[in-house]
């Protein structure tokens, strides 16, 4: 095994000047430091680009900088493929632009890469740095060490704090080129939970490790801040619909985590009706125009659950249009409390 193995790092970046220097300059101060950094501009129309490119054009032997063609604005999911495809290292490490590593980020991940070669994934929690200043570490309930098959699944769907942020993680590799990358439909609010899903369907060797190595900016602007309520409703809701495809559909998972189905219906259900009712606030009374309206957003919501028809929760989401107290009497008949959950 190479004792220093190159490491790749993705940077996808958006319109992220206020942050990008300060993220690059992180992977500088690395005690590790035989690395390359792919950065990889997904249409930025502020100073990021600029920045990049001089980083670029300083470091020829360091950073290479990528666009979509046309300076198309693409997503994560894409981007961070790009960033993939065109790496040259044994292991990748994502940083997003707005994020900082701490020094001892690529040295610590590294040497746990290399006493256990056949672990495929690093998990690591982030250190949250809140708009008021404080800084927390991310509450991940993950048990140290190598994680057993499929068992960060379950984790992910009862609390999002156990989905690692991209700037957490280190691949081999060959294991993202194995599991084809990102998922391009991927909403850009979840492309990391259906990623961090994807792999632990195909069962590929994860290890967590409770040290957390890089900084998580919470600021106004970023995406997860600025969307909307309804936007990160719709988002889950195709997050979990494709999940239970992928349990439904795919016999290879099906036999080996099929246990986790009715956890994902479950929350499938749950951001379903509160979607439902968040579209059906402000509509008044039950009249019958006010029922065709949201017979209507109701039956968007349905055609947003491509991968899974779910025909009972699709009956009792059209049933929430018309009477919402009699639809909530019948979840808990129809979608019973997964007993992981009692």
């Amino acid at each position: 095994m190479d004792s220093n193995p190159l490491v790749s790092v993705i940077m996808i970046f958006l319109n992220a000047q206020s942050y990008i220097q300060e993220a690059i300059e992180s992977i500088f101060s690395q005690r590790y430091v035989n690395w390359e950094l792919l950065l990889i501009d997904d249409g930025s129309t502020d100073e990021s680009t600029q920045i990049a490119k001089s980083y670029s054009a300083k470091h020829p032997d360091k950073i290479r900088y990528f666009e979509h063609l046309g300076h198309q604005n693409r997503g994560m999911s894409t981007s961070r493929n790009v960033g993939i495809s065109h790496s040259r290292g044994t292991y990748v490490a994502f940083l997003d632009a707005d994020d900082i590593w701490l020094p001892e980020k690529l040295e610590r991940q590294i040497a746990i890469m290399q006493k256990h070669p056949e672990i495929e994934f690093i998990i690591n929690p982030a250190l949250y740095w809140n708009l008021n200043g404080t800084k927390e570490p991310q509450r991940m309930t993950l048990v140290e060490g190598q994680l057993p098959p499929g068992a960060w699944i379950p984790k992910i769907l009862q609390d999002g704090d156990n989905a690692a942020c991209p700037s957490s993680i280190m691949a081999q590799r060959a294991a993202l080129v194995q599991v084809g990358g990102f998922e391009n439909w991927a909403p850009n609010l979840v492309e990391d939970q259906v990623m961090w899903l994807k792999v632990s369907l195909e069962d590929l060797s994860l290890y967590f490790d409770p040290t957390c190595l890089n900084v998580y900016r919470i600021h106004a602007s970023s995406c997860c801040m600025a969307a909307s309520s309804g936007r990160k409703l719709e988002s889950h809701i195709k997050l979990y619909s494709w999940l239970i495809g992928c349990l439904k559909k795919n016999t290879k998972f099906r036999n080996r985590f099929g246990q986790y189905l009715s956890i994902a219906e479950l929350k499938l259900w749950e951001i379903l009706i509160e979607r439902a009712s968040q579209l059906a606030r402000g509509n008044g009374s039950y009249t019958p125009l006010n029922r065709l309206a949201r017979f209507r957003a109701n039956w968007n919501l349905i055609q947003l659950c491509k991968s899974y028809p779910g025909s009972k929760i699709s009956g009792l989401l059209l049933l929430q249009a018309f009477s919402g107290s009699i639809a909530e009497r019948l979840k808990n008949w129809i979608i019973p409390v997964p007993p992981e959950w009692t």
